[in-house]
C-alpha cells in the first residue's frame, strides 16, 4: 500500500535590489520544490528579463509587488487573494531567501516534523528572553488543521502590513504569530530544539554540531562570530554539506561586493548576551504610569504591547524622525522627553548604543534594556 499524499503548496517571497535571483535562490527552489506540488513566487522588488525566465521552470504564478509589509506582507496578498485554495491542501509553506538550505535532507526534515505532529512548525525558533517565544518565519509550515481553521484567515486579515517599519513586522508577524496560534490552542515548535543558541551567533555550532539544514545570509556578519568559526563553518560545508560554497561567494559578490568569503568573521568576537528579561522590566515598571521607551526597535515594540496598563510613548533621538506613531504610540523627539516622579524610561537599543547612551542621557529614572 503506496504512502497518503502530502498535498503540499508553498509561498516563497524575495527581494533583490537589481531584480535579479542568485544562484543560491535557484539552488533553494530546486530543493524545496521537491517537497511540493505547486508553488507561488512573489518578488517583492523588480525582477529581471533573465530572472523571471529562470524562475518561469518553477512555477507560472509569479508575482510581483511592492516591497510593503516585506515578506509578511507578500504572504497577506497571496493567502487573501484566494490564489490558493486552502481547503484542498495538506500543508502550506511559507519561506524566503535569507538563509542557505545547506544539505539534501528536506525530506527528512518533513517527515521528521510531521511525526512530532505539531500544527505550526519551523527550523528554529528565538528564545531571547527580551521578546515572546517564537518560530523564526524564514521557513514555517502550517498543517491541514491550521488551514481550515477560521482562526488562520483571521490572523491574516488582522495582520497589520502597511509600514515599511522591519521592526513593527517582526514584532507582529514573526513574533506574534506564534503567541496568537498558541493563545487558539494550535501547537508550534521548531526541527532544532537547541534552546540557547542563537541562529546569527551560534550559526557555526548550529550548523556543524547540531545538524542545523540552513545558514542565515546575516549569519556570516554576526559581530559574535569569529574568523575561525567561519573557517570551520565553510570547510564543513566543502566537506559534509550537500552544497557547494560558490553558492555562497556568488551571493556575498553580487549582493555585498565581497570577493573573497574567508575576510568574513571578526578578530575580535563579541557575544553580548542579555541579563533582563520582559518579565523583571515589567516588575521594574509596575510604580510607574508612564514609560518612555527608546528605541523603535523590536525589543522595544515587544515592551510596548508587554505593558498594555501605561502610557506609553516611543523616543527617538531625531526630532526629524518621519513616523509619528507605531502601532498607535506617539513617536516624539528625547529632547521634548520630560522626566517626572510618575515617568521613567527604558532605552531598547542594543548593548552598544546602551554604553554609549549611559554617557548622554541624564534621566534619574531609566533602565538599559540589556
Amino acid at each position: 500500500m503506496s504512502k497518503e499524499h502530502i498535498r503540499r503548496i508553498g509561498i516563497f517571497c524575495f527581494y533583490n535590489l537589481n531584480g535579479r535571483a542568485g544562484r543560491y535562490i535557484y539552488r533553494l527552489l530546486d530543493v524545496v520544490t521537491g517537497v511540493l506540488d505547486d508553488i507561488v513566487i512573489v518578488s517583492n522588488s523588480d525582477i529581471s528579463e533573465k530572472s523571471y525566465a529562470q524562475l518561469k521552470n518553477y512555477t507560472d504564478k509569479i508575482i510581483k509587488r511592492k516591497n510593503v509589509g516585506f515578506d509578511a506582507g507578500a504572504y497577506k496578498d497571496i493567502i487573501l487573494s484566494g490564489l490558493i485554495h486552502l481547503n484542498e491542501i495538506d500543508e502550506l509553506l511559507l519561506f524566503n531567501d535569507t538563509f542557505y538550505w545547506i544539505n539534501n535532507n528536506i525530506k527528512e526534515v518533513f517527515n521528521t516534523m510531521r511525526q512530532k505532529g505539531y500544527d505550526i512548525w519551523g527550523i528554529t525558533q528565538n528564545n531571547d528572553p527580551r521578546v515572546r517565544r517564537h518560530l523564526q518565519s524564514y521557513f514555517m509550515v502550517f498543517t491541514k488543521k491550521v488551514l481550515t481553521s477560521h482562526v488562520f484567515m483571521n490572523f491574516w486579515k488582522c495582520l497589520f502590513t502597511e509600514t515599511k517599519n522591519i521592526n513593527v513586522i517582526i514584532s507582529n508577524f514573526e513574533i506574534g504569530l506564534t503567541s496568537y496560534f498558541e493563545s487558539m490552542g494550535f501547537s508550534c515548535g521548531a526541527y532544532i530544539t537547541a534552546d540557547n543558541n542563537d541562529v546569527y551567533n551560534d550559526c557555526v555550532e548550529l550548523v556543524c554540531e547540531k545538524k542545523c539544514p540552513v545558514l542565515k545570509r546575516k549569519a556570516l556578519f554576526s559581530a559574535a562570530v569569529s574568523k575561525e568559526e567561519l573557517r570551520r563553518l565553510f570547510d564543513y560545508i566543502e566537506t559534509k554539506a550537500d552544497y557547494s560554497l560558490d553558492f555562497i561567494s556568488d551571493d556575498l559578490k553580487n549582493n555585498q561586493g565581497i570577493i573573497d568569503i574567508y575576510t568574513l568573521g571578526r578578530e575580535n568576537p563579541k557575544k553580548y548576551l542579555s541579563n533582563i528579561t520582559l518579565q523583571q522590566i515589567k516588575t521594574a515598571v509596575k510604580a510607574y504610569s508612564n514609560v518612555k521607551i527608546y528605541g523603535i526597535t523590536v525589543c522595544g515594540i515587544e515592551l510596548s504591547k508587554a505593558m498594555p496598563d501605561k502610557n506609553i510613548e516611543f523616543v527617538v533621538s531625531d526630532s526629524h524622525y518621519d513616523t509619528q506613531k507605531i502601532n498607535g504610540i506617539n513617536v516624539i523627539s528625547y529632547y521634548g522627553a520630560k522626566e517626572d516622579d510618575d515617568t521613567i524610561m527604558i532605552v531598547t537599543l542594543g548593548y552598544e548604543n546602551c554604553q554609549k547612551l549611559k554617557k548622554i542621557i541624564d534621566w534619574k529614572k531609566v533602565i538599559y534594556y540589556w
